[in-house]
């Protein structure tokens, strides 16, 4: 006889379901011959019955490859320049499909330890940092040394927290050095602070970049589509890969700089941006800055690009202020007539693969008009006094070094005029 019972079922919710991470983590590097590091990751496989199909593994935030579970766990990475880097592991199943999370550890070829897990909570008008010590051997620092942009706020912090009384207005990054008895100052572990409201600045507004970190205000931006080039490629103010610039560049003291031989074959794109400046409505403005830049040959996608652009601050659609490729090193002057009265960003930006270098110091956005850089070397044009006449037409730059020092205007092919200062 047939018997039919009832239907039996059960729910079941797995979307918390934490799938087993890989184990202990080791991470360790060599020097090359080149003065350059080989840095390597290894780990174990998880506990339990699942076993994982592959491992993905990333190098500050960076995937560089992944290893399948058949093989032998660890991976790593050639030509790295001193520096700080994390590497993360995560195990990858199928069936049922998911990821764990990762594990990290980081190692400091060149350099000593740095803070780790560096966290920011603002509470009661105030910002609460809290960061680790690396467990790596030679983490002993001797105290930590606090900063809010560029400004130093703490120098002989003991314990692993500190609190801000005074949320700042605007962006900023807070950076947590450690210090070592020997006096040796590790890089910093670096958490960006937002308000809610952020104002726009009134000028003048300047910026030398002499105190090693990101002001206040200012941003980094790095456009990376593949997620192949790491942050420490970006724009930087402490000369971390030791360019040394002619006393005739007229950058002094800390300056900001991207390097583009260092970031290796990845396309690098990297823009600094100022905070918002509010120009007044009834006077002319512009913004005055020194700028350096070098390259020893175009890399493999063609020479490297150097601009400066600006868009209103409530749209974000920058237009090319000057090509930076085109103008002698020294000091630039632009006008920013056009945008009397509203609200305006700045971006230097720096477009590279595997050649260039480009530095910017002493940013001035000021009122007053603007005196142009000279044009390079084959570039002709026409030369007028400030009256109007002709001082010389069809001419190059070599004619400008015979003239007598003053403010001439200059008149391109295509018409566009721009004054310039002899000096």
């Amino acid at each position: 006889m047939d018997l039919e019972a009832d239907a039996a079922s059960v729910e079941v919710n797995i979307d918390n379901y934490e799938f087993a991470a890989p184990q202990n983590l080791k991470v360790s590097f060599e020097e090359q011959s080149n003065g350059k590091y080989t840095v390597l990751g290894s780990w174990d496989a998880p506990e339990g019955d699942m076993t994982p199909v592959n491992y993905v593994v990333y190098v500050n935030g960076k995937s560089i490859g992944w290893i399948d579970a058949g093989e032998e766990l660890s991976l790593g990475q050639s030509g790295l320049y001193k520096g700080v880097y994390t590497f993360e592991v995560e195990a990858c199943y199928q069936f049922p499909e998911g990821v764990s999370k990762r594990i990290s550890a980081s190692v400091f070829p060149g350099t000593v330890p740095a803070p780790v897990s560096l966290v920011l909570s603002d509470t009661d008008g105030g910002v609460n940092l809290t960061w680790d010590i690396a467990e790596v051997e030679g983490a002993n620092a001797d105290h930590f040394r606090i900063f809010r942009g560029d400004e130093l706020l703490a120098d002989d912090v003991k314990v692993t927290e500190y609190r801000d009384e005074e949320a700042p207005e605007g962006t900023c990054t807070y950076s947590v050095h450690a210090v070592y008895a020997d006096g040796a100052v590790s890089l910093p572990a670096v958490v960006e602070y937002t308000a809610e409201e952020v104002k726009a600045l009134s000028i003048p507004v300047t910026e030398n970049f002499d105190n090693g970190h990101l002001p206040a205000g200012w941003r980094v931006e790095l456009l990376d589509p593949y997620d192949k080039v790491k942050d420490m490629y970006s724009w930087r103010f402490d000369n971390w890969f030791e360019n040394v610039l002619p006393d005739e560049s007229g950058i002094n003291g800390g300056f900001a700089s991207v390097d583009g031989f260092a970031a290796g074959m990845n396309r690098l794109e990297s823009y600094l941006r100022t905070p918002s400046i509010s120009l007044p409505a009834d006077e002319e403005a512009s913004v005055r800055f020194t700028k350096y830049f070098y390259e020893e040959k175009p890399g493999p996608s063609g020479p490297a690009g150097f601009i400066v652009e600006v868009s209103p601050a409530e749209f974000d659609s920058f237009e090319t202020l000057a090509d930076l490729c085109a103008l002698e090193n020294g000091e630039v002057s632009i006008s920013l007539a056009n945008f009397k009265g509203r609200d305006i960003v700045l971006r230097w930006g720096f477009i590279s693969r595997f050649s260039g270098f480009a530095a910017i110091d002493n940013v001035r956005i000021e009122k007053g008009s603007s005196v142009s850089s000279l044009p390079v070397a084959g570039e002709v044009f026409d030369v007028f006094s400030p009256d109007g006449k002709a001082v010389g037409l069809k001419v190059a730059k070599p004619f400008m070094q015979t003239l007598p020092d003053g403010i001439y205007i200059l008149r391109s092919a295509d018409g566009s005029t721009q004054k310039y200062l002899k000096k």
